[in-house]
């Protein structure tokens, strides 16, 4: 999906109730539904009514059983993307791929419209958080294998169009970017000299590093499956031993690589650091943890060898990417101060090198 600014949000990131009752309704549910504030999540609690940082959601009980209503993100809410999104996130859940059950409306559609935005309940699963355990990180590159096995036979017996929900990790950083130019553009009056000059370097070199790294990927597109989009710690829930329970959060699914889903995996588990539950960054890494890097990689191998290989080539390339995009991303929201544009660059560079030795030891 194309990356724009987020807008104002006027209602703090909630739907509110009487929302919720014109959405349900779609759903034939009749008055004895009740809405969850507070949810167990792990080992702790999480309160819905707080401001969300990226997407509407409510979690509600109805006839003994527990949902999740959904509002789409204002970045991806368009009815094809929808639909595209939740036909997949449906036959993965059908063929017993750890995804949630999608509910369908009275109407047997997938998604609810109301009020001119887009909604979809799911299942509400229980799980525990990620705690970083080799466990967790080899089950969720497992996870990931099988997901992907899964995809490329869903694509190939599937008929969409394939051109309008192509991206590849390099259009995404540059996408990112663009939005980090405008963003400094807008606010030129009010950055000081310093600033402007280490934000449109970082954005010039940045681009440059990326159109760099597309030139060295071959062969490239030979594979193409619907991908995750954004497989981090944060969108996978565990059981008590530490194995996937449920993958969640589709609404970055694009056709592209399975390499994507890879480097994303490989940057969130072994390199990002988030504030407590939020998707926000702490302060930006300045190396890989190679030990997670071979965890992930081998639970990704155990589950699908044969991906692995064709994927192997490109790695290093789109982690550098992928990197780029999301360290722009944290410039953008504010999560790192913009001193981090004037060393970004020598982190993205030096981590590629690394990381070639390691996943060719792998």
């Amino acid at each position: 999906m194309p990356i724009k600014k987020k807008p104002v949000d006027e209602t703090r990131g909630q739907i509110v109730d009487p929302v919720i009752k014109g959405i349900v309704d779609l759903y034939g549910f009749d008055d004895s539904w009740s809405l969850l504030p507070i949810i167990p999540m792990g080992k702790g609690f999480i309160v819905l009514n707080n401001k969300s940082e990226t997407t509407k959601k409510a979690v509600l009980s109805y006839e003994n059983k527990r949902y999740i209503l959904k509002e789409v993100p204002w970045y991806c809410s368009n009815e094809n993307f929808v639909s595209f999104m939740l036909k997949f996130q449906k036959a993965a859940h059908d063929a017993e791929m750890n995804l949630p059950g999608v509910v369908e409306t009275q109407e047997e559609t997938l998604f609810a419209e109301y009020s001119g935005k887009y909604y979809y309940l799911q299942e509400f699963i229980l799980g525990e958080s990620y705690n970083g355990s080799d466990k967790q990180i080899h089950e969720a590159g497992s996870n990931l294998g099988k997901l992907h096995e899964f995809s490329k036979l869903y694509v190939n017996r599937t008929d969409f169009d394939r051109t309008q929900f192509r991206e590849t990790s390099f259009s995404l950083a540059k996408n990112m970017l663009n939005v980090l130019n405008q963003l400094v553009q807008q606010e030129e009056e009010r950055l000081s000299t310093f600033e402007l000059r280490i934000l449109t370097s970082y954005i010039t070199e940045a681009t440059e590093l990326v159109s760099e790294l597309k030139s060295k990927v071959r062969d490239y597109p030979q594979l193409i499956i619907q991908v995750h989009g954004d497989y981090n710690p944060l969108n996978i829930l565990y059981d008590d031993v530490g194995a996937v329970k449920t993958t969640f959060d589709l609404e970055n699914t694009i056709l592209d690589h399975p390499v994507h889903d890879i480097a994303e995996g490989l940057v969130d588990f072994s390199f990002n650091r988030y504030k407590k539950n939020s998707t926000r960054f702490k302060e930006l890494s300045s190396k890989f943890n190679t030990k997670k890097v071979k965890t992930f990689i081998e639970g990704y191998k155990a589950s699908n060898k044969l991906i692995f290989e064709l994927a192997r080539p490109h790695i290093p390339e789109v982690i550098g990417t992928t990197l780029t995009e999301l360290i722009t991303l944290g410039l953008v929201r504010g999560d790192y101060d913009f001193k981090v544009g004037s060393y970004a660059l020598e982190v993205i560079r030096s981590n590629v090198s690394e990381l070639k030795m390691v996943i060719e030891e792998v």
